[in-house]
């Protein structure tokens, strides 16, 4: 009890303004204290954070990185590997033994920084292991790497020596011409061959099989002794190199197993040093979150120490000074209450006691005022108070009603309040945004019923939303569709709500307007774009799929039919590509309003994405519907596109699916216009297809090609079969054209017909090209290494291939790899190809050109080349279609193709070879035509490289059966299906010295035609397979020297006289013929015939 009755005296003989200042003062110091102490809690939370934080990280990137680099260790280590073979033992070391080993080195210096980083024992020990792991990683790398190199490959190593000895042993071998130790050695090759590609032990004990027996055929073969013991040593060496190169590769796959286990313990320790540091990073926050709860607490600690000392301080300062002040207050008090003989006791010499005094002094004043004088003044100030008092009120009141009146004149939304009391709930008053709104003036509204916005648009949701509102005196919210004075159209979020009086009765409604167009507007623009094309303003799949529900929905419902066409514009990639995409876009533009004005208003035209394009038609009574409408959809995009200078011709391929026999959804339906769609590509595009069940199985298989024919370059599943170029005046083969061949292992052999569109669809024709290029390449120089006479070699280029920007850099290399001379290659083109991009087609051709390759137009005359764009194209050759030439024989129209092209080429100093001969009618009539070339069945199909080195080395060649100007003017060709017919006119004209041919077929009879110089044809008029007239027409039109005869069983004067109008025939005759008589004719039209044949000469 001391101590505070020490504090209380002291206070007591302190100043007023030394208390408060004092008091003051010690709180504002507590409170300093704590704010300070809180900010070096904080500060130390925040060091120690950034502290733990950034050491936990750049643990965790160096982790990471190691990460990194032991991938990219590994990738080098494959590619090393890989590549080998392909760039050499030292190059391949250079490019990736080397950058593994800096990969390796970027490692160790992680793990050295991450132990400089961290104190911790477990993550030292752990950096150390990894180290010592990278480091027996790297070594045992570098081991398997030298081992490669003792390896080599074709041309270096232990591979390159015994692959010499075996050339040594197969010279010896050619020179002996011994087949059976050359078969030993090829045995024994294939065997080394399929160790070197599978590595496996049965390989290598077959090769050791295959050496004893080629030195046991050696010892018994009829050989001089040194060539034996020469045999005997090279095959002894051969055999030597080759178990070393056995034991190197078993090494080196040692070696690689030992070091790939480092492998598989270096990734384990990374990740859990990665773990490690993550680990680290989670305590981190744990210590931090304990330091910021410490704070915390610190906080609330400080805070109320601070209350405490604080409310210490105002308890002793307010005691002092409330002592002093209850003095005064009762002393006022009593002094109010009318004790005017009330006196306070005399202070200290401070504020208090001069107050004392000071009251005393005014006390001793009052005491002598009247008693009526202190009433009144009592009464004056009760008067006044009331008075200030009602005043500040009624003040306020209008104040208030101002401020409401201010806000609702500047509120942006309309205000109107209508009288509830009225029938038709009046407008009595609005604010100035509702005229702004509206348009309307407040006194245009005032006393007419809110509807007249609505104008008479009154079938609106929101208006019976609102009457029920007001009907049930509630608020009510709706949207509607309101008119301004000009009758413009804006949406009207309304608002109403009820206004009650002092009885809870409504007595107004108040509106407010919200003007909400824009937002209505921005909404059905975002549904526009959400369900619309950006480029042709059609609908896009969002809204075709509810289109199409609807369709549905409509079939059912009425028992109708609805189509879906899938259309896709052909070869539209192409005029992207070259054209550019603003062009594209343009075509694409015009396309969709195209197919827009083929389909009625109810029907939908949508874009599916790229060039494709789907139609529903609704409401279809049958499907020859759907096919009307898909012929004019053929015949609106076939139509020229002028887009600016150009002037493009597209097609389209389209697919139709049928509800509900095609499928009985949205999904279905377009899944199956898709196939049909697909179908139409392969019948040649520009066409349309209705889907059926088969095109599933179709689809599946192609998708079923196109997956093994994307592995199967890299499996080696393709062969070049290679079909001889026989010239027609000597017979000897002067050339070959290389053709692909896939033998599948899934898909058995497949036809070229069959995988060449597809992989020109898929892209892998520029692949499979290249590979074709170099292995014909490759192999027409190994033949010419071997002696055998150097011709040239065709290759087939693809639109694709040909289109390539780098092809002339590609040929000129892969003649540069092979060794051979570019003179020695020639590259065919597909006539129509050449049309699309003249100019570029050109610029292409002059590059092959000055590469020195030869050139070929193939398929001449089944395109579209114009004669002035032909005479720019740098070509060699001209290679004629074999659908020309397979009816040349029999189709007038074939033959004079083919003689005009012939001649055209001759004209421009071209070669011409005839593709698909045959018959050896086709070789004759071709050989009259002075063809310089053939090449087809009749000579030879594709063979393998094998057959062809064999016909090669035999010599073979093409043998003429007549010379084209032998027996001319006395053979006679007879044709009739009957044989007795035949058998009676040789027996009639065996004594006239003719060469009498005959045959029982018209089409042998062409054959005969072609083979021979027939001067007169005798012909029946009725064959089954064609009628003598047409026949004899098609013979005069071929042969035009040669006199015509008909033979008819019965007077059928129509035909005869049709013949002879068309000047088919020279006479006729009715069977049975007399025997003078048509020894005569014949002998009248052997003359004839020479004197044609004079004349012309």
């Amino acid at each position: 009890m001391e101590v505070p009755a020490k504090i209380s005296a002291f206070t007591a003989r302190r100043s007023l303004r030394f208390k408060l200042i004092g008091g003051f003062s010690a709180l504002i110091v507590l409170i300093l204290l704590a704010g300070s102490f809180s900010l070096l809690s904080q500060y130390r939370a925040l060091s120690a954070m950034e502290s733990y934080l950034d050491r936990d990280g750049k643990i965790g990137d160096l982790s990471l990185q190691s990460k990194s680099a032991m991938l990219k260790a590994r990738r080098l280590e494959k590619d090393f590997l890989l590549k080998t073979r392909d760039f050499g033992f030292y190059e391949a070391r250079s490019r990736y033994a080397t950058l593994l080993q800096a990969e390796l080195s970027d490692i160790h210096q992680n793990m050295a920084a991450i132990r400089g980083l961290t104190a911790d024992a477990g993550v030292a020990k752990l950096t150390l292991e990894i180290d010592r792991s990278i480091e027996r990683y790297g070594t045992g790398f570098m081991e398997v790497v030298e081992l490669y190199g003792r390896l080599g490959r074709v041309d270096n190593g232990l591979e390159g020596a015994f692959r010499e000895k075996a050339h040594e042993i197969e010279a010896i071998l050619k020179r002996r011409h011994d087949d059976k130790l050359m078969s030993d050695l090829l045995a024994l090759r294939r065997a080394e061959k399929d160790f070197l590609m599978r590595g496996q032990e049965k390989y290598f004990k077959e090769f050791a099989r295959g050496a004893a027996t080629l030195k046991e055929d050696v010892a018994r073969a009829d050989l001089p002794s040194e060539t034996r013991e020469n045999l005997w040593r090279l095959a002894d060496g051969y055999r030597t190199l080759f178990d070393e190169y056995a034991e190197v590769k078993a090494a080196a796959s040692t070696r690689m197993s030992a070091f790939l286990a480092e492998v598989g313990t270096v990734e384990p320790m990374l990740e859990r040093l990665r773990a490690h540091s993550d680990q680290t990073a989670v305590a981190t926050r744990n210590t931090v979150q304990r330091l910021t709860r410490l704070t915390g607490w610190t906080i609330v600690a400080t805070s109320l120490l601070a209350i405490l000392a604080g409310s210490m301080v105002a308890f002793f300062t307010s005691r002092s000074i409330t002592r002093s002040v209850k003095g005064c207050m009762d002393f006022a008090g009593r002094l109010a209450g009318g004790d005017l003989a009330v006196r306070m006791e005399a202070g200290g010499d401070n504020e208090f006691g001069r107050l004392a005094t000071a009251l005393n002094c005014m006390a001793d004043e009052l005491q002598g005022h009247r008693l009526l004088q202190e009433e009144r003044t009592a009464e004056l100030a009760g008067a006044n108070s009331a008075l200030e008092t009602e005043i500040a009120e009624h003040r306020d009141a209008e104040e208030a009603l101002r401020q409401r009146q201010r806000a609702i004149d500047s509120s942006s939304n309309g205000i109107m309040i209508t009288d509830a009391l009225e029938l038709d709930h009046p407008i009595i008053y609005v604010n100035p945004a509702f005229e702004r709104i509206t348009g309307y003036a407040a006194s245009e509204v005032l006393g007419r019923n809110p509807r007249l916005l609505c104008s008479g648009d009154r079938e609106q949701l929101g208006l019976e939303v609102i009457r029920v509102a007001l009907c049930e005196l509630r608020e009510g919210h709706a949207e509607l569709r309101n008119y301004r004075k000009d009758g413009s159209l804006f949406w009207n979020a309304l608002s109403v709500s009820p206004v009650l009086n002092a009885a809870g009765e409504v007595t107004n409604y108040v509106g407010i307007v919200n003007d909400i167009t824009e937002r209505k507007r921005y909404e059905e623009q975002l549904e526009y774009q959400s369900n619309h094309d950006g480029l042709t303003g059609l609908p896009n799949r969002n809204l075709l799929g509810d289109r199409i529900g609807q369709a549905l929905t409509y079939a059912e419902r009425y028992q109708r039919q609805t189509a879906v066409f899938f259309i896709d514009l052909d070869h539209f990639k192409f005029i992207n590509d070259s054209l550019g995409h603003d062009m594209g876009d343009k075509l694409l533009q015009i396309a969709a309003r195209r197919l827009s004005e083929c389909v009625r208003s109810i029907d939908t035209v949508a874009r599916h994405g790229g060039d494709e394009f789907v139609i529903v038609l609704s409401d279809l009574a049958v499907s020859e519907d759907a096919a009307k409408v898909a012929r004019k959809i053929q015949d609106a995009v076939c139509r020229p596109y002028q887009i600016g200078e150009h002037e493009l011709v597209v097609s389209c391929s389209t697919g139709i699916s049928l509800y509900p026999k095609d499928g009985s959804d949205a999904q279905v339906l377009l899944k199956n216009a898709d196939v049909a769609m697909y179908r139409a590509k392969q019948c040649g595009r520009n066409n349309f297809q209705f889907y059926t069940g088969d095109l599933n199985d179709i689809v599946l298989a192609r998708l079923t090609m196109e997956k093994y024919l994307r592995r199967a370059l890299e499996r080696d599943e393709f062969l070049v079969h290679y079909q001889p170029k026989v010239d027609l005046l000597s017979g000897r083969i002067t050339g070959m054209e290389a053709l692909v061949r896939w033998q599948s292992p899934e898909l058995g052999f497949i036809s070229p017909a069959s995988f060449i569109p597809l992989a020109e669809e898929t892209g892998l024709i520029v692949a499979i090209g290249e590979w074709v290029l170099r292995t014909a390449c490759a192999q027409n120089k190994a033949w010419q290494d071997d002696g055998l006479p150097p011709m040239v070699v065709a290759v087939n280029l693809s639109p694709r291939q040909f289109r390539q920007e780098d092809l002339a850099d590609t040929v000129h290399r892969i003649a540069e790899e092979t060794g051979l001379a570019p003179r020695y290659i020639e590259l065919e083109v597909v006539e129509s190809l050449l049309m699309d991009d003249v100019d570029g087609a050109v610029a292409m051709l002059d590059a092959l050109k000055e590469l020195g390759v030869q050139l070929t137009m193939d398929d001449f005359g089944t395109g579209y080349s114009s004669l002035s764009y032909l005479k720019r194209f740098p070509f060699d050759m001209m290679k004629i279609d074999q659908s020309f030439v397979r009816d040349i024989t029999r189709d007038p129209g074939s033959a004079a193709i083919v003689r005009t092209v012939i001649s055209l080429a001759h004209t421009l100093n071209l070669r011409v070879v005839a593709e698909g001969i045959e018959t050896e009618g086709q070789l004759g009539y071709l050989r009259g035509l002075a063809c310089d070339e053939m090449q087809g069945f009749y000579f030879s199909r594709p063979v393998p490289a094998a057959e062809f080195e064999q016909m090669l080395r035999d010599q073979r060649h093409l043998v003429f059966a007549t010379e084209p100007d032998r027996r001319r003017d006395n053979t006679i060709l007879l044709v009739d299906d009957e044989a007795s017919v035949v058998a009676s006119l040789k027996r009639l004209l065996s004594d006239e010295g003719y060469d009498i041919l005959s045959t029982t077929s018209a089409m042998e009879g062409f054959e005969l035609l072609a083979t021979n110089r027939v001067g007169v044809v005798v012909s029946d008029l009725r064959m089954p397979e064609m009628s003598g007239t047409e026949f004899l027409s098609r013979v005069r039109e071929l042969y035009p020297d040669t006199v015509r005869i008909m033979l008819s069983g019965r007077a059928d004067m129509a035909s005869l006289s049709d013949a002879i109008n068309h000047g088919a025939i020279f006479k006729f005759f009715i069977k049975p013929w007399e025997g003078e008589s048509l020894r005569e004719s014949i002998g009248e039209a052997f003359r004839c015939h020479a004197g044609s044949k004079t004349e012309s000469v």
